[in-house]
């Protein structure tokens, strides 16, 4: 008894590590490989959508970068002038129109002075009418150099250009420079108008032309140094884009700096970004990184501009219905899952062939799903590790630019030597034809592209005056510092220490003793420059002769001369290193690649004020790359950014994913060569009985099938073929069956009456019958078998045995129900446990009245056709045949009136399911058959059948119905 007990336990607790094992490996295994690859693809395609919005969110800052500049605002709005002007069919009326909008938008920003096509004044629009001469002369210049700009030709081409510049420049605005004047005459993104006067009301100065009609317009300093061009933009942005708030702020912002206006708790996320932005080193709390979807950038040195959607990922309802979405699906994946091995074990409803196919497809999908997976994983890590190497690589190549400055001024100073020996110590003669000096200067442009260069004696005697190029405001100063210097060095003592010894001379003095042959830092307040200094002794002369050399750059300059000879020669080496530098002393971009130059712009004046600045994609010549920028530690005066491609990243990223897709194409081959065996050793057999399943749904009984194989497939094939055999047996047993029905049709007197069965097996439990009663009456009966097959088939066969032999011997509604309820007690008294319902009536087919025995069958309906109204005789009513043997059925009456309709029907009707699994009942039937009333009987039962077809998901049982239509 131990023993049994003991092998018990352990089989109950191996049947518990089975089941345990099998719930591992076919839904918890499954089911994080599911979660997993999900996951993945949700990753990837936020990641798309992040980089989507990141992208909108530069546009806008694009845009606010573009009117932060308010002359580039101020050219914006009066090009946009000009161009309504050229659609007008009255500019001048036109003009007075939107000049009167402009000065309502934007009070006292604006002066206008307007002339004709011949350039004559227009004093009714014109805010200024004096000086309508000399106004006249500056509109015609200046339509000269329009004419001229678009013909890309150089003011030598204006007629006395320089001398009428000259006389109007008092007029125009004293600040005005000649190659500024072409500025307006850009298209909108690259044009602006002109530092013009120190003036408050004629700061700026713009002219255009549009519909004929000739403007010069001022603009005030309030205009050009406001937000204007700031505010006016945000609200268009604003109110064009409702996802988006685009807005910006002075730095450092606080709450009432934001335009728009921002509730306190964004203001505060804003501020955060800002501050990270410039890399305050101000962190937010972990639990709110809201602030990392703001983006940020720096306009100019008052104001950062910034850019968000309204819905953060944690409020948005679009990214909450995508997140629940995604949640949906992986749990309806993995219970879909669930459902289809369950079904293996205990199938519903899918063919096994489709079952194995898909369960196959399933264990090809879920290696591919794992491949995917860590496939995109590795990818991930792998662009990451190689986009750190690429920036590192970016930033050598930015600070060995930095740190090859002091060689390039080395190798400078060299040639300058070298030079200056050769033509000045060792030709002295050089010095005294002005013609030699020239030819001197203009060689040595090439050596060193000096910015000024001076070479005195004691005597203060400047022998390039007038022939070198200039930096400084008044060379006489350092011609006199120089002097003085060269006099101390061949005294051999500072002479002259009073008041007459300037700064200049110190330095100059110290810049010769200490950096001589050099070039060296030079610089006053903001007088900076890069001297070189040398001195010089003829070939011949005494020491009183010698000279003094000083070569002077500016220092951007000289930065800028080294940073074009490295991209020229130092750079060949890395052919897809490429280099951009930005002058923060004169603001220009001079050496770029071909990209957006705003955008380019951008990321350099971002690194002013920080170390390092990095863009992980950045598009040059239609192709990614990687830029990082930074500000130059000797090459001070520069901004320098360096880009290297992405292709080595991309063509890694392809091997990787091209080895994964040769790993899932190597796994489908296996696939489909195991998918041919499955379909030899498997499916063939299926498809075989597939067959013989079809030929008993078209009721083909004599159809065998072919034994393909001899495993439990044939075993099964040849069980079908018995099956067969059998149900060749039972289909001509069906037409026995249906012998025994009589007609469906019979009238009598006043009484039509229409039957109609619907069996939903081959032998079927539902009986019917109509029998004349002499002339004038005629008996009904209905009865329901239990079950369905052949003991229902045998109860109907006795029915029809008990209804024949009362016949003979005067058949009642009595007689007729006490045989039945005898013949089905001696079936149940000898163990049998089916039954029958039963419902006679015998009615005057000439009067309409009625009796009616009901034995425990479904409650007959009457319609009264005249009214719409029905009629559930359900008082009618008693036990079923067999169940009370000493039962005395007693029938009960009822009256037909003529257009009345009577149903008979079994419990298939009233036990049918609608789709929603609700019975139909009594009451639902009743409402069918009010509302599919026919004509005719036959229409009507027709009409019911169909209906009941249409509401019911699936009819379960047999279903007969008579109609009795009394007239």
């Amino acid at each position: 008894m131990l023993k049994v007990l003991l092998r018990n336990q352990k089989g109950q607790q191996l049947k518990i590590l089975n089941l345990l094992l099998g719930f591992i490996c076919f839904f918890v295994l499954p089911g994080l490989i599911i979660f997993r690859g999900i996951d993945g693809i949700i990753d990837i395609e936020a990641s798309a959508r992040k980089q989507q919005a990141e992208q909108k969110k530069q546009e806008l800052l694009d845009q606010l970068e573009f009117f932060s500049e308010n002359d580039r605002f101020a050219h914006f709005i009066l090009r946009s002038l000009c161009s309504e002007l050229d659609n007008a069919t009255d500019p001048q009326n036109k003009l007075k129109s939107e000049i009167r909008k402009l000065k309502n938008s934007f009070p006292g920003a604006f002066t206008f002075i307007v002339a004709d096509k011949a350039g004559n004044l227009l004093p009714t629009i014109s805010d200024e009418t004096s000086y309508s001469y000399m106004y006249r002369q500056a509109i015609e210049l200046l339509s000269n150099v329009s004419d001229a700009f678009k013909r890309n030709k150089e003011y030598a081409a204006i007629p006395d250009f320089s001398t009428r510049f000259n006389r109007l420049k008092p007029l125009l605005g004293d600040l005005i420079k000649p190659d500024h004047l072409t500025m307006p005459l850009h298209k909108n993104r690259y044009g602006r108008s002109l530092l013009a006067s120190g003036n408050k009301n004629r700061f700026h100065l713009w002219h255009g032309h549009g519909g004929n009609l000739k403007l010069l317009v001022y603009i005030s300093r309030d205009f050009i140094r406001g937000d204007t061009g700031l505010r006016w933009i945000t609200s268009r942005l604003n109110r064009s884009n409702s996802e988006t708030i685009a807005g910006f702020s002075s730095y450092p912002p606080d709450q009432n700096s934001f335009i728009p206006v921002l509730a306190k708790e964004l203001a505060a996320k804003v501020t955060m970004a800002l501050a990270s932005h410039e890399e305050m080193n101000i962190a937010p709390e972990e639990s709110d990184n809201a602030w990392q979807a703001i983006s940020c950038r720096f306009l100019n040195q008052y104001w950062r501009g910034f850019a968000l959607f309204r819905h953060n990922t944690q409020t948005d309802p679009a990214v909450i219905k995508a997140a629940f979405t995604a949640t949906v699906v992986k749990y309806l994946f993995v219970l879909c899952f669930v459902l289809f091995v369950y079904q293996l074990k205990h199938p519903f409803s899918m063919t096994v062939k489709l079952k194995i196919s898909a369960f196959f497809a399933f264990a090809v999908i879920l290696p591919i799903l794992v491949i995917f997976t860590q496939t995109m994983e590795y990818v991930r890590q792998t662009e990451t590790e190689m986009m750190n190497d690429l920036k590192n690589e970016a930033c050598h190549a930015i600070e060995k630019l930095d740190g090859n400055y002091e060689w390039f001024l080395k190798k400078r100073a060299n040639a300058l030597t070298s030079y200056l020996i050769a033509n000045i110590e060792h030709h002295p003669e050089t010095l005294q034809q002005k013609e030699s000096l020239r030819r001197f200067f203009d060689n040595l442009i090439p050596v060193a592209n000096p910015g000024e260069v001076m070479i005195t004696d004691k005597h203060g005697t400047d022998y390039l005056l007038g022939i070198s190029r200039r930096i400084t405001r008044d060379r006489a100063p350092m011609c006199s510092a120089a002097s003085n210097a060269l006099k101390t060095l061949i005294s051999g003592y500072i002479a002259d220490k009073g008041p007459t010894t300037s700064i200049f001379d110190m330095l100059f003095y110290t810049g010769i003793y200490e950096h001589q042959n050099d070039i060296s830092y030079f610089g006053i307040g903001d007088f900076e420059m890069g001297n070189y200094y040398r001195l010089l002794q003829p070939k011949g002369k005494c020491r009183d002769a010698m000279l003094l050399s000083v070569v002077s750059w500016r220092l951007h300059e000289l930065q800028r001369d080294h940073i074009e000879n490295y991209c020229l020669h130092d750079l060949a080496e890395n052919g897809d290193l490429q280099i951009a530098a930005y002058c923060r002393t004169g603001e220009d971009l001079f050496l770029a690649p071909n990209t957006s130059q705003p955008r380019l712009i951008n990321l350099l004046k971002m690194s002013v004020n920080r170390k390092i600045t990095q863009v992980d994609r950045l598009s040059l010549n239609g192709k990614e790359h990687i830029a990082v920028a930074m500000p130059g530690r000797q090459l001070n005066r520069m901004i320098l950014a360096a880009f290297l491609p992405l292709e080595k990243v991309k063509k890694q990223r392809e091997i990787i994913i091209n080895r994964a897709k040769a790993l899932v194409l190597s796994l489908c081959l296996l696939a489909m060569a195991t998918l041919y065996l499955l379909r030899k050793w498997l499916f063939r057999p299926l498809h075989e009985l597939k067959t013989g399943i079809d030929a008993i749904a078209k009721r083909d009984f004599h159809k065998r099938l072919e034994i393909v194989c001899h495993n439990e497939f044939g075993e099964l094939m040849t069980a079908f073929n018995h099956s067969l055999e059998t149900l060749q047996e039972l289909e001509v047993a069906r037409i026995v069956q249906e012998s025994l029905l009589p007609e469906n049709a019979l009238t009598s007197n006043r009484c039509q009456i229409v039957a109609k069965t619907r069996i939903m097996t081959n032998l079927g439990g539902d009986y019917y019958d109509m029998i004349p009663l002499g002339s004038s009456k005629v008996l009904l009966f209905i009865g329901d078998a239990t079950g369905h097959g052949i003991p229902a088939a045998l109860s109907m066969a006795m029915a029809k045995s008990i209804l024949i032999h009362e016949n003979h011997l005067g058949l009642t509604a009595e007689k007729l129900m006490q045989q039945v309820n005898q013949v089905f007690g001696n079936l149940r008294r000898h163990g049998s446990k089916d039954y029958m319902t039963a419902l006679c009536i015998e009615l005057d087919s000439t009067s309409g009245s009625g009796r009616a025995i009901n034995a425990g069958h479904c409650y007959p309906i009457i319609f009264r056709q005249n009214t719409g109204e029905t009629r559930i005789l359900s008082e009618i009513n008693a036990l079923p045949p067999g169940f009370d043997a000493k039962i005395h059925y007693q029938a009960s009456e009822f009256m037909l009136q003529p257009g009345d309709r009577l149903f008979l029907f079994t419990d298939g009707f009233v036990e049918c399911q609608d789709k929603s699994g609700q019975q139909i009942g009594f009451d639902g039937l009743a409402k069918i058959i009010s509302a599919t009333a026919g004509q005719t009987s036959d229409s009507h039962i027709a009409n019911i059948f169909q209906r009941l077809e249409s509401l019911s998901a699936q009819l379960q049982d047999d279903c007969t119905m008579i109609v009795l239509s009394f007239q």
